[in-house]
């Protein structure tokens, strides 16, 4: 399946979608204004395609120039004052007071109040299950068994895993960095890379904070907007993926979607959660610890074959079967139609 298909299929979409004409969102993601940040490469185009009209309000812009209390109150004001017929949120952190989401109400009772949550698996019990109260509908990355929502009685809840493949594809450039690692620095991720920049391995860096690390200076290639990174992933024989949330446990990265849909290789830390959508080493390769990490990089930078062979049918895989498009656009149908009704992307 080529990319050609995608694209059609999501024209079709943006035809189908004429009925949102003249319907509002108010996309108030965390950094959505951000090219850099993932709130932004996520959803914005995809989004842009089902609505006409999107408002951006960046939360993490106005609480670190005003405050919290200012950034809460200016947020209200932008609600009040546009009346969209959707707000997009992606909490981060405890950004909007509660008071805050029950006044969107008391602007208009007709507003759809949608949030995002991506790490459920450490999030859910002191965060998620009790913000999900105060959203009409909840959009989650399915890292979490979906009985454990409904077992909490949460049932407006959609599942999704889709990337944007109007960032994210297959650019046919020629490789020229070995071994590439994009995202923030963590303890395990900066030994990680220690370990192979110690064994030999020319391992080059992006993203925000790696500045903090001298003896890594020369290894750091600074941070990338959206346009860059999907050029650095092309630009690489091999991808790192590090699985572990901020508990220690693997969990679900969009990241490695993200690359696979650029056709590219990438090798990820040992996580249960890919290997039930990905077959491992013919969709996926994956590495348990240090010296496997050593061993599967060594093996598959001698292997150039075998390597875009995974990375090939990976990607067919996410261009069949994970598209943010036609994954928002369905959510939204199913508002509109008030016939929503939550699926599960976990046994693709």
């Amino acid at each position: 399946m080529n990319t050609s298909i995608i694209f059609n299929m999501d024209k079709k979409l943006i035809n189908k979608s004429s009925h949102f004409k003249g319907k509002k969102l108010l996309f108030a993601a965390w950094a959505c204004e951000n090219k850099s940040y993932s709130s932004y490469q996520y959803f914005y185009s995809p989004l842009a395609k089902i609505f006409e009209n999107i408002i951006l309000f960046d939360p993490q812009k106005n609480m670190y120039r005003y405050g919290k209390e200012e950034m809460n109150k200016r947020f209200l004001e932008v609600v009040k004052r546009e009346q969209p017929d959707y707000v997009f949120l992606w909490l981060i952190y405890d950004e909007f007071y509660i008071d805050t989401l029950l006044k969107i109400k008391k602007i208009s009772a007709k507003i759809k109040i949608i949030n995002f949550f991506g790490d459920d698996d450490s999030l859910f019990d002191n965060f998620s299950r009790f913000y999900s109260l105060f959203f009409d509908y909840c959009l989650v990355v399915p890292q979490l068994n979906p009985n454990v929502y409904y077992t909490d009685g949460i049932k407006n809840i959609f599942f999704s895993f889709g990337t944007n493949f109007d960032i994210f594809k297959d650019l046919s450039l020629k490789k020229k960095y070995d071994v590439t690692f994009i995202g923030t620095p963590k303890k395990d991720r900066y030994d990680y890379i220690r370990y192979l920049l110690d064994k030999g391995i020319n391992v080059k860096i992006f993203g925000w904070g790696w500045e903090k690390y001298p003896d890594l200076k020369k290894f750091y290639l600074g941070p990338l907007n959206s346009e860059d990174l999907v050029k650095v992933a092309n630009e690489s024989k091999i991808n790192l993926s590090f699985s572990k949330n901020y508990f220690g446990k693997p969990h679900l990265k969009g990241r490695v979607i993200e690359i696979g849909a650029c056709k590219s290789f990438v090798l990820v830390e040992d996580s249960p959660r890919f290997l039930d959508l990905f077959e491992n080493n013919k969709e996926i390769a994956v590495f348990k610890n240090k010296t496997d990490l050593l061993e599967k990089v060594k093996y598959y930078l001698e292997h150039e074959e075998e390597r875009e062979e995974v990375a090939k049918r990976m990607y067919q895989k996410i261009l069949k079967g994970f598209n943010l498009n036609k994954e928002l656009f369905t959510f939204f149908q199913k508002i509109k139609s008030n016939k929503f009704k939550p699926i599960s992307v976990v046994n693709k």
